[in-house]
């Protein structure tokens, strides 16, 4: 019997392509998980933004009655505004023809407001904030913002009584 020692190119070879599936494989749930990570902050801090817009709509509803009254259509909300204003040409107000740019850091946020509406019973304001965003994944989307977060909430239209 002839005694064989060390290995053969052949086995040297399937464990070097073994290695090399395998760390490719790890590589790409890694970078999987970076992406999705990312996106969940993203979608966090857009949720984040949705619901300042709403707080500020539904705090101008409780202390500015008259005004939020007046308010119908499409509004941008840029990160320093602290009210919705019916002026064209604020940097708070009604979107333009070309809507709102980037106003909150890399998010566009957008505040739409309906009297009177028929989903809120014909009774209540319908609030609708959107909040949108881009990322790596939007280069074969039609529009540069491709991800969004909408959120809708019924206002009474009953004119707070505010206490002395």
């Amino acid at each position: 019997m002839k005694n064989e020692s060390g290995q053969s190119l052949i086995e040297i070879l399937l464990s070097l392509a073994t290695m090399v599936v395998i760390i490719t494989a790890i590589t790409f749930a890694v970078i999987s998980s970076l992406k999705n990570t990312e996106f969940g902050k993203d979608q966090n801090l857009a949720t984040s933004y949705a619901q300042q817009g709403l707080e500020l709509v539904r705090n101008m509803r409780n202390n500015d009655y008259a005004t939020f009254s007046s308010l119908s259509g499409y509004y941008c909300l840029a990160k320093t505004c602290t009210t919705l204003s019916p002026n064209a040409g604020d940097p708070c107000g009604i979107i333009g023809a070309l809507g709102c740019g980037q106003n909150v850091d890399n998010y566009v946020r957008q505040v739409s407001v309906e009297q009177f509406s028929s989903t809120c019973n014909s009774t209540g304001s319908r609030v609708e904030t959107t909040v949108s965003w881009t990322d790596s994944a939007c280069n074969k989307a039609p529009s540069v913002f491709c991800h969004n977060v909408t959120l809708v909430s019924c206002l009474t239209n009953i004119n707070p009584v505010q206490k002395p």
